[in-house]
């Protein structure tokens, strides 16, 4: 049986990244994937809107930058911005 290589990037473990520090995860995401940027990003914003138990994930496009919010326990937070 040949082994399985892992395709995709995946944490060993995830766990929630306080909300106040999802610019600054996005942000060396952005400085320390290259090509692969965009990809991590969209993973990593769909996991801690998972763990955070998000009913909606918002990005909202604007003229020079996307806006981050989700939407936990009714309430909508706005969490980064997206210019990259």
């Amino acid at each position: 049986m040949l082994p399985v290589r892992r395709r995709f990037y995946k944490p060993d473990v995830m766990q929630p990244v306080q909300l106040c520090d999802i610019q600054a995860h996005i942000d060396h995401l952005f400085l320390s994937a290259g090509g692969m940027a965009a990809r991590r990003t969209v993973e990593f914003i769909l996991e801690q809107g998972v763990l955070w138990n998000a009913s909606d994930i918002h990005l909202n496009p604007e003229n020079e930058a996307a806006t981050l919010g989700f939407r936990i326990d009714g309430v909508l937070q706005h969490l980064a911005e997206i210019s990259h």
